[in-house]
């Protein structure tokens, strides 16, 4: 009996042996499945990476170059001619020209019967083209445009004016005193005088004191 318990006993732990070392087996065989196929699964991983490395194109952001501007020619340097501001006091529209002569305050005193008489004249030229300038004038005398002429005549020196040098004055006294203030070109005009008669003043002076 002792020795068919023994028997048992052995095949039994024989049995326990095989069986342990078939799982040591199925498990080291398990392991070396699982790490092949890590292996296979990173190598393909690798592969795929190298292969999208090599075969997808590059995109590389682009870089504008600087504008910098060409060199300019030397005959672009040279500035375009300038046409010649009009003159001063004078305006200029498409060829058509307006030019302020003067400015003036009149004054007549009749000493005989003390009637004093005042005003302004303004004198102005216009040109159009290669015509004569054209004299104008607006005012308190009773025809300013020819007061304006004969002024333009002398270039508005009252000293000078002679208007109608033929014509006979009469010879009673009766002394008439003018005064004129203002410009004339830009230039200040301060003058006086006294004649006779009004008929010596109109002889000199034409239009210019005729209220």
């Amino acid at each position: 009996m002792r020795r068919l318990a023994a028997a048992t006993t052995n095949a039994a732990a024989a049995t326990a042996t095989a069986a342990a070392a078939a799982a040591t087996v199925t498990v080291a065989v398990a392991v070396t499945t699982l790490l092949a196929g890590a292996a296979l699964v990173a190598g393909t991983a690798a592969a795929q990476a190298a292969t999208t490395v090599s075969t997808s194109p590059i995109s590389v952001p682009m870089i504008p170059s600087p504008m910098i501007p060409a060199p300019m020619a030397p005959s672009q340097m040279i500035p375009a001619p300038m046409t010649p501001a009009p003159a001063p006091g004078t305006l200029n529209p498409g060829g058509f020209a307006i030019h302020l002569l003067g400015g003036l305050h009149l004054k007549r005193v009749d000493t005989t019967t003390g009637q004093t008489h005042t005003g302004y004249l303004l004198c102005t030229s216009t040109t159009s083209g290669s015509a004569a300038p054209v004299i104008h004038g607006v005012g308190g005398v009773k025809d300013p445009t020819s007061a304006c002429a004969e002024l333009a005549e002398v270039n508005g020196d009252f000293d000078a004016l002679a208007v109608h040098p033929t014509w006979m004055a009469p010879s009673f006294v009766a002394p008439v005193a003018v005064q004129a203030a203002g410009t004339w070109e830009g230039a200040k005009v301060a003058w006086s005088h006294q004649y006779s008669n009004s008929g010596v003043l109109v002889r000199t002076t034409g239009d210019v004191f005729a209220f």
